[in-house]
């Protein structure tokens, strides 16, 4: 994780902001973990639409599929 040694890993918004981060430059792998850590924190409603975003665009659609939030969001599409 390239950002890793600079963010807070117990700082629920700086996990938030580098999961964004990480999303918007495609490392997906990188995405994934943040907003995993940060929802280890807080259970946050679009941190787990976010983590299915970031599940769906590495390729992982079976995993994105089981987080009901993002689920729902597909489906209102």
């Amino acid at each position: 994780e390239l950002l890793s040694p600079f963010i807070d890993q117990n700082d629920f918004q700086s996990l938030y902001i580098a999961g964004m981060a990480a999303l918007k430059v495609m490392r997906y792998d990188d995405a994934i973990n943040f907003f995993k850590k940060a929802l280890s924190i807080k259970d946050d409603k679009r941190i787990k639409i976010m983590l299915g975003t970031a599940l769906y665009e590495s390729g992982r659609t079976e995993d994105a599929l089981r987080i009901e939030e993002f689920k729902k969001v597909i489906q209102s599409l």
